[in-house]
């Protein structure tokens, strides 16, 4: 009996000779990866299913005891085409997929799934009109180290609980003030950089685009939220390194 499910397509890599591997954002199943065969073939009746980004649903028999399902065939419900025609779109999308997947691995809780994967359709749709693209990446490292346990503390000093803060510290995991700034030599910021940072640890999926269109973050938080993640999380982002490297976004 064939299984069909909704999915979210996170990334396309080949598998053979003209085979991918398509790992997928399943709203049954959380984190899947599937065997399309044929598929980089241009006559592939499968190949606008599994584009990344796209929302589809896929056709398969599911095998319990395996982590790799095959593909047979499915259905394309949004394409998300714009994702692709812009590269500094397409490399935010990216950012989120690879953050997607590093939540998700190892997930099984249904109602966190299923509300990921309704987050993430309307934040494809308001990456498609929106080009505040700091604020995409500032929500988007927010979001993952809220949930992931490691939140930047910025409601007061991170070290005394002093109300006035002037720094943000790293290494502390949060904002410190002028005694404990001095204290670990940590840079003195920017009242606007200090206000924006915090802003961004504060926004949910329902002010999202409220929070797109209020301003355009001071760019250098996007700096210190990076190294932010990199430090507690321990570990680089693939999508970021890109972007950097090849200047995808000016603004940054």
């Amino acid at each position: 009996m064939n299984d069909i499910t909704r999915v979210i397509v996170l990334s396309q890599n080949d598998y053979q000779e003209n085979d991918a591997i398509i790992k997928a954002f399943s709203y049954d199943y959380g984190l899947m990866s599937f065997v399309a065969k044929g598929i980089r073939k241009i006559n592939s009746k499968n190949r606008s299913i599994c584009m990344p980004f796209a929302i589809s649903e896929f056709q398969f028999n599911l095998k319990e005891s395996s982590s790799l399902q095959s593909l047979l065939n499915g259905q394309i419900l949004v394409t998300n085409h714009k994702l692709h025609d812009d590269l500094s779109k397409y490399a935010i999308a990216s950012l989120w997929t690879e953050l997607l997947s590093m939540s998700l691995e190892g997930e099984s809780e249904e109602t966190l799934i299923h509300e990921l994967f309704e987050n993430t359709i309307t934040l494809f749709k308001l990456i498609e009109e929106s080009d505040n693209y700091s604020a995409f990446i500032l929500f988007m490292l927010a979001n993952f180290l809220d949930r992931t346990g490691f939140a930047p503390h910025v409601d007061s000093c991170v070290v005394c609980d002093a109300s006035k803060v002037n720094s943000l510290s790293i290494e502390e995991g949060g904002f410190v003030c002028s005694d404990c700034q001095m204290h670990l030599h940590s840079p003195i910021f920017e009242v606007e950089l200090l206000r924006d940072f915090r802003l961004a640890q504060k926004v949910g999926f329902d002010k999202l685009k409220d929070y797109l269109n209020y301003k355009k973050p001071h760019t250098d938080c996007v700096k210190w939220m990076i190294q932010f993640f990199e430090y507690h999380i321990g570990t680089t982002l693939k999508a970021w390194e890109f972007m950097h490297k090849w200047s995808i976004i000016e603004e940054l």
